[in-house]
């Protein structure tokens, strides 16, 4: 009878559960249990709704372990006596004392090509920073983020109206070929892994609601990719006469901008005209507070506060 390996995997967001998925379609494995983060409460009425990781251990009759902190979960991480533990997008540092209990280590696979983007928002900086390439990178994990020795990277080619939305639907798919290929090989004492080069290191903190406002005094190249970044969550924003309004789609136009960046230059039956540092932007679908997102002709046709002249904040 074949031996299977014992693993714990540790994830929360629809993308560790690709991964878990991936896990789970291997033979010769044997997934423990599933750590997460921790059930929130979301919306008005404070439903609990369980993460994608969880679902998926559920569904796979799979214990699941949650926890504040990892810290307290220790001893039951040790009785379990995991041969390797996987995470993926967990959103909690592994202390030292859990990281050497697995005979094989502790690894992690992390979305981007290491060591750019070590951080808990690699696809949203790689967007905002208009990347032509981004990946998968297999690692070893230390006590410093991100920090560890590679073992594999995949790449992903990034097109240039890539939305957040649209790469990680991307990585996702990504996820199991990487998993097939290289899962089984971390069995061994023999890994091959590289150090990552510290002088190349770049990070990706996680996105605060500052980070989501629209500063129109920036290129217009700048604010598309922030849009795009951002879609479809958290949406990027700006403010008209103390609304918020955020912007879901948009497109870099090759009008020149005539007036003060924020400004409404021009309307159309389609399109919003609002002036950058160069080129207007063209906003497409955008959301006003207390409605839901709506194309610019679905908003033009009635009374509206996009009047040409006045300036987005």
């Amino acid at each position: 009878m074949q031996k299977k390996y014992k693993v714990i995997f540790m994830g929360t967001p629809t993308i560790a559960s690709c991964c878990l998925d991936a896990i789970l379609k291997l033979s010769g494995v044997e997934v423990l249990a599933v750590v997460c983060q921790e059930d929130k409460p979301v919306g008005r009425k404070h439903i609990i709704n369980f993460c994608p990781v969880k679902k998926t251990a559920i569904s796979h009759n799979i214990k699941v372990l949650q926890a504040a902190k990892i810290d307290n979960l220790y001893e039951q991480i040790k009785e379990l006596n995991p041969d390797l533990i996987m995470t993926c997008a967990f959103g909690q540092f592994i202390p030292n004392n859990i990281l050497t209990l697995p005979k094989y280590k502790c690894i992690n696979l992390h979305a981007s090509l290491l060591p750019k983007y070590r951080g808990g928002a690699p696809i949203h900086h790689t967007i905002l920073n208009n990347e032509k390439i981004t990946g998968w990178s297999l690692m070893y994990m230390n006590n410093k983020m991100d920090a560890g020795d590679v073992i594999a990277q995949s790449q992903i080619k990034i097109n240039p109206n890539e939305t957040y939305k649209s790469l990680y639907q991307k990585l996702c798919l990504a996820i199991q070929p990487m998993i097939n290929k290289h899962f089984l090989t971390l069995f061994n004492d023999k890994v091959q892994a590289t150090k990552q080069n510290e002088h190349e290191a770049t990070y990706a903190p996680n996105i605060t609601h500052e980070n989501e406002k629209i500063n129109w005094n920036n290129l217009s190249a700048n604010i598309d990719a922030k849009i795009r970044a951002f879609y479809d969550k958290p949406i990027a924003y700006c403010i008209l006469e103390k609304q918020i309004v955020k912007i879901h789609q948009a497109t870099i136009t090759n009008i020149k901008s005539t007036k003060m960046p924020g400004t409404i230059e021009n309307v159309t039956k389609n399109i919003i005209f609002v002036a950058t540092q160069d080129n207007c932007i063209g906003l497409k679908t955008i959301q006003v507070a207390g409605k839901k997102p709506m194309d610019v002709a679905q908003i033009v046709n009635g009374n509206h506060p996009f009047k040409i002249g006045k300036v987005f904040a």
